[in-house]
């Protein structure tokens, strides 16, 4: 019997880390087909393709990232769906919308009689490249703090070990599909289109088994009326003079401000 009630938890812990997955699979299909697509099949300089590669994602990161966190922490929703889940669903449509962009940016352009289609079909694709960037670092921190939030305080080990091997399961997947469809045509293109359906086989799982509680804003001012409490306690406690007697005397040169050999401890 205990073993069925741990395999059920660790089937629900799975599906809660699940979201963990999708970015990781995004990052791994990006970085391993990026390069060549940019530069064999939309004429990029290896220079230009690579500088983009290298930095789109850092400097996506340093913006969203922090800002997203600072929000989901302070999105208090009356509602039974949650803080984190509204940014992961969010992040999840950029990062779809995206991938389905750099891999149709050449039928697009040639659909739409543009001049110079490939030129055109680059710079799609590097749209295409900002928009999944920003979705990705969207979903990653909601994902993480989810696991955090619906986590009781003794499992958190088992979540983030699980949540880790979400990651690495996703990576060699991507590894493993993008080696499959080289043997083939068009590997790049095809690669981009089956991601959207996998990434979003990964969210849905989170968003449907990982249920938030729903933080009101009474108690949050409760939370802080509690803690300026506490804090003006211990400000209090922390001023009071424990040694009478020396207190009594006033300093007449710098032995006087020696503390006393003796130790009181007020313990609150």
């Amino acid at each position: 019997m205990a073993f069925v009630k741990k395999l059920k938890f660790l089937g629900w812990l799975s599906c809660v880390c699940a979201a963990n997955a999708g970015p990781q699979f995004v990052f791994s299909i990006e970085f391993a087909v990026g390069l060549p697509y940019f530069c064999d099949l939309l004429e990029l300089s290896e220079p230009l393709a690579s500088a983009i590669l290298a930095t789109v994602g850092p400097i996506t990161g340093l913006l969203i990232q922090p800002v997203v966190g600072i929000l989901s922490d302070k999105c208090c929703l009356r509602s039974s769906f949650g803080r984190r889940r509204p940014f992961i669903i969010g992040g999840l449509l950029f990062s779809l919308f995206g991938m389905a962009l750099i891999a149709l940016c050449l039928d697009i352009s040639r659909g739409l009689s543009l001049p110079n289609p490939v030129k055109w079909a680059a710079w799609m694709a590097v749209l295409g490249l900002v928009i999944v960037n920003v979705g990705v670092n969207i979903v990653q921190g909601p994902a993480r703090a989810i696991v955090a939030d619906v986590v009781s305080p003794e499992d958190q080990d088992d979540g983030n070990s699980v949540a880790t091997g979400m990651m690495g399961v996703a990576a060699v997947s991507a590894s493993l599909l993008g080696a499959f469809l080289f043997m083939g045509s068009s590997p790049y293109r095809k690669l981009f289109l089956i991601g959207i359906p996998i990434v979003a086989s990964c969210t849905v799982p989170t968003l449907i088994t990982a249920k938030e509680h729903s933080i009101s804003s009474n108690s949050s001012s409760n939370l802080s009326t509690t803690i300026k409490d506490d804090t003006e306690s211990t400000s209090l406690l922390s001023s009071m003079k424990v040694d009478s007697k020396h207190q009594q005397k006033a300093p007449r040169s710098w032995r006087d401000w020696v503390p006393p050999k003796e130790v009181f401890v007020c313990s609150v």
